[in-house]
């Protein structure tokens, strides 16, 4: 039954949209909005979630709940600007208080 359930899972998981993914894998709205290149949106995220800025993506959602592990990628929103060349993303990032010398786990 255990195999079974796993690939139900696995199966909801390949059709759910690239935001709910996200949502799994520790992506918050910062990340996305990171990752997309918006700078404004990042300006005013970080304005109401200071905090965000920092935070790691980990694994989180329907991985954890039904027991399928995704460790996150330990990526912060700077090195989502970062690798998807939005330097004015980055930029707003790193204004806002983003750490230049984060690691990640890759």
């Amino acid at each position: 039954l255990g195999d079974v359930y796993k690939r139900q899972i696995k199966s909801v998981r390949a059709s759910l949209e690239p935001v709910d993914l996200a949502a799994i894998i520790g992506f918050t709205p910062i990340h996305l909005a990171a990752r997309e290149g918006l700078a404004s949106a990042v300006e005013s995220l970080a304005t109401r979630h200071p905090s965000a800025v920092q935070q790691a993506a980990q694994g989180q959602g329907l991985d954890k709940k039904f027991g399928l592990k995704s460790p996150g990628t330990g990526d912060t929103p700077l090195h989502l600007a970062a690798a998807c060349g939005h330097s004015e993303t980055a930029m707003a990032l790193i204004s806002a208080g983003a750490k230049i010398g984060a690691e990640n786990k890759q």
